[in-house]
């Protein structure tokens, strides 16, 4: 009996939403100005969010009242929280015509977040600590100046292009993994289903990458750096000119690199 009434007041809820929807939902638009912040936090259920360094100090936000959801834009000290919040029993079921713009002038020492269905840019800025996890979306940073950067996705993908990291750590279940032109002294990359591609521009102190499904492939300066260690269980693994299946190991490199695949390719070059 539970289940049925459960149906009928999911279907309920659907047709609602689907008749909101016809009759359009007012749109909530405004710039807020910030200024004198050094922290960042986001609390997110489906809203899209950038941060950039382009900057004049504002929020730009753009929100559908589509009675499901309701978010607030407040400033603690130096600390800027925006927040989503539901106002129904089952929330907000789609983020189309919610985002935020956060474009400051200066630096941030923090940013934190927590993102259910949301996707994340951040671009053009320097932030001395990221952190944050997103259930479902995608993640894209560039030209991203970081001492510690920490971002994990479940489902959805990471770029990362042209940035510069001293620690930086990327996690995703499901999904690919991709940096290009990047500086770091320490990586970590790792992937449960997902290709895994990472193009370095320097040679950091030690690099671990690991996938369970997924082939990996990195691009480095200078190989001959490290000392190597990796396994593939099921594919090949190709290190430079050499080729050979499920397990690579060279010695009396300056750096440290491991790499690891269960069901994969390995190709280091």
């Amino acid at each position: 009996m539970k289940k049925i009434i459960y149906c009928i007041m999911f279907i309920s809820l659907l047709y609602i939403s689907s008749f909101s929807s016809l009759l359009g939902n007012r749109i909530l638009e405004d710039t807020v100005p910030v200024s004198g912040i050094s922290d960042l936090s986001a609390d997110l259920i489906v809203a899209d969010l950038t941060l950039s360094g382009n900057g004049n100090n504002t929020i730009n936000y753009k929100y559908e009242d589509d009675n499901a959801s309701t978010f607030n834009i407040s400033k603690r000290n130096s600390l800027i929280y925006i927040k989503e919040e539901k106002k129904s029993f089952f929330g907000p079921i789609s983020g189309k015509n919610k985002f935020f713009y956060v474009s400051l002038e200066n630096s941030l020492n923090s940013f934190d977040f927590s993102m259910t269905t949301s996707d994340l840019i951040v671009e053009n800025i320097s932030v001395e600590k990221i952190s944050g996890k997103i259930t479902t979306g995608d993640v894209k940073i560039s030209s991203l100046i970081s001492d510690n950067s920490d971002i994990k996705t479940t489902t959805g993908s990471i770029e990362v292009y042209k940035s510069d990291f001293e620690n930086l750590r990327l996690e995703t279940t499901t999904g690919r993994i991709s940096t290009e032109q990047i500086n770091t002294e320490y990586l970590y990359l790792r992937s449960t289903t997902g290709r895994i591609y990472a193009n370095l521009s320097n040679t950091p102190e030690e690099i671990y990458i690991k996938a369970t499904t997924g082939s990996i492939t990195l691009e480095l300066p200078d190989i001959n750096l490290y000392s190597i260690e990796c396994t593939a269980t099921t594919g090949r693994i190709e290190v430079g000119n050499y080729s050979v299946k499920k397990h690579f190991y060279k010695d009396g490199g300056k750096y440290k690199l491991k790499i690891e695949t269960t069901t994969g390719n390995i190709k280091i070059k």
